[in-house]
């Protein structure tokens, strides 16, 4: 939170206690574990606004979107920690099983663990920007884990992109088919999605 002291050794305490405050409420708000996806997307929400120098009460907007957020965060949560559980415990049975058929599957699981990885990196995110029921969350933020590579991770300076006052580019992952929460429309008629609409910092 931003303050308006004169002092700013001041100003600055009382930005740094707000923020540890607010992460001591985000970790107790995570020990019910299966609350740990809202508590992630209320936190991401309470920074992103921070990252746009809409300031205000930290606690006090994390705890109103913990409340807004609960029945999708926990929704999400819970489906992508079943999902995450079968892939362990997949992966582990058939490490310690032996043999080539075992190794391919191993393998497979593998990359499933790493596809779960980053879809959950994308979920709450999502769930902090947008509107959208817990289906079509999972579904966009897959879609953007599988867009994600080398070529299409890109700095725009793109007009559409612009909204982000102070960065001199901004991040966005294209190219989709079709149009996704928050995406525009490319030259070459797929659609993108910025980066800087759902975290301050991120590439893959």
């Amino acid at each position: 939170m931003k303050t308006t002291l004169a002092n700013p050794v001041l100003d600055f305490i009382n930005t740094l206690c707000n923020f540890v405050v607010l992460n001591l409420v985000f970790l107790i708000s995570c020990l019910p574990v299966i609350t740990i996806g809202t508590a992630l997307s209320s936190l991401y929400y309470v920074t992103l606004r921070e990252a746009r120098g809409e300031y205000g009460y930290l606690v006090r907007t994390y705890i109103k979107e913990f409340r807004k957020n609960l029945k999708s965060g926990t929704a999400a949560f819970a489906v992508l920690f079943v999902i995450g559980t079968v892939i362990l415990f997949n992966l582990a049975f058939w490490f310690n099983l032996g043999g080539i058929p075992a190794a391919v599957i191993t393998g497979l699981m593998a990359v499933g663990a790493i596809v779960w990885l980053f879809t959950f990196t994308y979920t709450f995110p999502l769930i902090a920007r947008f509107n959208n029921s817990t289906k079509q969350t999972l579904i966009n933020a897959f879609c953007l884990m599988m867009s994600a590579d080398s070529d299409q991770c890109l700095l725009s300076d793109d007009e559409q992109c612009k909204g982000n006052p102070g960065s001199p580019a901004h991040l966005c992952y294209g190219a989709f088919p079709l149009r996704l929460p928050g995406s525009h429309e490319a030259d070459d008629g797929t659609f993108r999605i910025c980066l800087h609409c759902l975290l301050p910092v991120f590439c893959i």
